[in-house]
């Protein structure tokens, strides 16, 4: 390798990893060019102020990463929101794999949920991903609680619990804020569909990448995963 670009290389290393000290997240490949996108190939003609684009920017605004110690950043730049947009078309795409079915075991206090959560999992059905309903909690692949965080908004949380052998639980706390029992049902179904795709290995869309079933900003009209979310399938971490 040619000594300067050796140090371009490098220096581009260096300045990728301080984003993560100052907590700020990669950037997915498909959202765009900047030094958080850890898959593109590196700009050549390498000086911070080149390498640093308006998605980096953006992507300091995004979860914490717009704080250091409690001291609010610069990011340089307004944030974006996909929130309120005009909701993206549904993928049509159909992703070739082997059809895998997730068995879900339904605490007592969410067994009321059981249909808008299997209808959450069927958004994944391009994947060949299908959900089913345990024969008992030691049989499941997926435990589904409800979470007794406030009730101000639809925020649930997965995760592998250890007090179930190591498990997924989704924790899904009750709607609130709903107009209607038909409008409190859709938001279980599309809090499941954003769950089951972190289940299944997906990480967020950040909100100012593309409207997606994986952005956290999580449009209140979302019924289907976008080209984003086949996307993000498709850069999933093994798990």
């Amino acid at each position: 390798m040619d000594d300067s670009i050796y140090w371009d290389w490098l220096t581009q290393l260096i300045a990728h990893e301080i984003g993560h000290l100052l907590i700020i997240s990669d950037i997915p490949s498909f959202c765009g060019v900047g030094i958080m996108n850890p898959t593109i190939e590196r700009f050549q003609d390498y000086t911070p102020l080149e390498a640093i684009t308006d998605l980096d920017r953006q992507a300091c605004h995004s979860g914490d990463g717009k704080y250091l110690f409690g001291v609010e950043l610069d990011c340089g730049v307004e944030r974006v929101d996909t929130y309120g947009q005009p909701p993206d078309e549904c993928s049509t795409e159909v992703i070739e794999a082997e059809p895998t079915t997730i068995s879900l075991w339904f605490k007592e206090e969410t067994i009321a949920w059981t249909d808008e959560v299997l209808a959450g999992c069927a958004w994944w059905r391009q994947m060949q991903i299908s959900c089913g309903v345990a024969p008992s909690q030691d049989a499941a692949d997926v435990i589904i609680r409800k979470s007794d965080q406030y009730c101000t908004g639809m925020g649930a949380v997965t995760f592998r619990d250890k007090t179930l052998g190591g498990r997924y639980a989704i924790n899904i706390p009750e709607p609130c804020e709903s107009e209607s029992a038909e409008a409190a049902s859709k938001k279980i179904e599309r809090v499941a569909a954003h769950e089951i795709g972190h289940v299944l290995g997906v990480d967020h869309v950040p909100f100012f990448c593309a409207d997606a079933s994986m952005n956290p900003s999580g449009k209140p009209d979302r019924t289907c995963l976008t080209s984003a979310d086949i996307n993000a399938w498709r850069e999933r971490f093994p798990r």
